[in-house]
């Protein structure tokens, strides 16, 4: 028991850890997609 404590532990620690990578790669993903849909939108007639 005291090892499966140990390691969910693990696992929320390494999530919060994580997280600011994962939300800037979102957000520069969503940044480039906005970019692209409007150079589309220009270039369309």
């Amino acid at each position: 028991m005291r090892e499966y404590n140990k390691s969910s532990h693990n696992k929320t620690h390494n999530i919060k850890f994580l997280a600011p990578d994962i939300m800037r790669f979102l957000f520069l993903k969503y940044f480039f997609l906005s970019l692209f849909l409007l150079q589309v939108h220009l270039q369309s007639p």
